[in-house]
């Protein structure tokens, strides 16, 4: 087997291991119960349809058949209600195995919708979904518990985060992508300095940036903390009267993605605007701490050939900022 064939099945185990999990959690959650009987739960098949969607029939119908088990093995006690053979049969058929399994054939409908919007929803699923439901779990309704809810909602989305990229950084194609990003880092380093750019001088510098991309995240997570506790969302519901269960977790996951604009917006000001301005001020070091350690898993120690891919690339964009200055200058001014 090729490494790339490899890597693509050691990402596929990983995220469909992620994506039983979550719909094994979101299948607890309470559910809209039917007046003849069984119920409707929230959005506990998503994940399966994400994977189905993501690597085709075959390995969606695989994942949602192990599934499928895990449900059969939560639910036995309804195996107990059988009268027979036959019919505790056709309860493990007809229940789990073969409605579950069904789920793996969305990878039919995949197409136009994969790369950017896939992504988008897994993210939407992983980062906000999931943690928000798990959290409705654990604390109960939002607005009986609202400091509580956000900040043990924030404490999950930073672990499924830090988790997430723990578990990509095994691969090794996203190791080498770390490699390069420690060198992005060093070679910046070596810029700010004033220092010739070579790999020696490069090298002597860490690879952690308070203007990294990964601070950012992290200060995202933590600014969302912030504004969802002082945004009025309970006002809103008790306004319009917005019923327990389903329809308000749905309010609280609509109004984490409607606000999600304004927390980058913030986060970017304080991350990169202000921090990156004053990278030795004590509180910056201070505020920056959590995302400067979550660098340690984002970057690695690059090897030479690295740092000097990061050298031309980073002397490229130079020399391209200093045509542009010098075309401006030359430019007549405006009368």
């Amino acid at each position: 087997m090729s490494n790339s064939k490899s890597h693509n099945t050691v990402r596929w185990l990983m995220e469909s291991a992620i994506m039983i999990a979550i719909g094994t959690m979101l299948s607890e959650f309470p559910k809209i119960d039917f007046p003849l009987g069984g119920g409707l739960t929230i959005c506990s098949m998503l994940p399966l349809v994400l994977i189905s969607w993501r690597y085709g029939v075959g390995r969606g119908l695989i994942a949602a058949a192990a599934y499928s088990l895990l449900q059969l093995v939560l639910g036995l006690n309804n195996v107990q209600y059988a009268t027979s053979a036959l019919m505790a049969a056709g309860i493990v058929l007809l229940d789990y195995v073969i409605p579950y399994t069904l789920i793996g054939l969305a990878g039919m409908f995949r197409g136009k919708a994969k790369g950017p919007r896939l992504g988008l929803v897994l993210g939407i699923v992983l980062f906000i979904v999931a943690p928000a439901a798990i959290t409705n779990l654990i604390v109960g309704e939002y607005d009986d518990h609202t400091l509580a809810w956000n900040i043990v909602d924030g404490i999950l989305r930073v672990a499924v985060f830090v988790f997430y990229i723990w578990l990509i950084g095994r691969m090794e194609d996203i190791r080498r992508m770390f490699m390069y990003h420690g060198a992005e880092h060093k070679a910046i380093h070596c810029f700010e300095h004033g220092l010739p750019m070579t790999p020696e001088n490069a090298r002597q510098f860490p690879r952690l940036h308070v203007r990294c991309g990964t601070a950012f995240l992290i200060m995202v997570m933590v600014i969302a903390i912030l504004v969802y506790t002082i945004f009025p969302l309970n006002a809103i519901i008790s306004g319009f009267g917005v019923p327990d269960g389903l329809p308000k977790l749905v309010l609280v996951i609509v109004a984490r993605i409607v606000l999600m604009p304004v927390i980058a917006g913030i986060s970017y000001e304080i991350t990169v605007k202000w921090a990156g301005s004053h990278p030795d001020n004590p509180l910056v070091k201070v505020i920056l701490w959590p995302g400067m350690q979550m660098q340690y898993l984002t970057t690695h120690e690059p090897d030479d050939s690295q740092m000097e891919c990061a050298i031309a690339a980073m002397q490229t964009v130079l020399a391209r900022e200093d045509a542009e200055a010098a075309k401006a200058a030359k430019a007549p001014s405006a009368a």
